[in-house]
């Protein structure tokens, strides 16, 4: 797994409480008139403000949706697959549980925690592309 891929992934699933709560409570621009009570003389450089914010607030969101789209679709795919996977990102990443207490949590090594971190990531790594969150 590349490292800049792994980074991402980890951000991904660190922030997914805080991700989740921004989207549900996020701020959309409005749009307001244009003041035509002077004139404006502009040249190739003109940048429309409003313009800008509004990619700005869509650029954003859309990250937003991906980092939690990606957390939802590796946990579908673990509880599909079985193991008790899904409780361990349950507890370390929605708990925000230590390694070590996730790992007591959902009954398994400390060990075997690691191991299931690697391939959590890899599915992840997998979802990622599809998503085209490494874009």
């Amino acid at each position: 797994m590349k490292q800049g891929h792994y980074m991402t992934i980890e951000k991904a699933f660190k922030g997914y409480k805080r991700n989740l709560a921004a989207l549900r409570s996020y701020p959309y621009p409005y749009v307001s008139g244009v003041d035509y009570s002077k004139p404006r003389v502009t040249g190739d450089g003109y940048k429309n403000g409003q313009e800008q914010m509004i990619w700005s607030c869509i650029d954003k969101k859309d990250e937003l949706e991906k980092q939690v789209k990606l957390v939802e679709e590796v946990v579908k795919w673990l509880e599909i697959e079985g193991h008790g996977r899904d409780r361990y990102i349950y507890f370390r990443y929605t708990k925000e549980y230590g390694h070590l207490r996730a790992c007591e949590e959902t009954g398994i090594s400390e060990r075997m925690g690691r191991y299931w971190k690697n391939d959590i990531f890899g599915k992840a790594e997998i979802i990622g592309e599809r998503l085209g969150i490494f874009n």
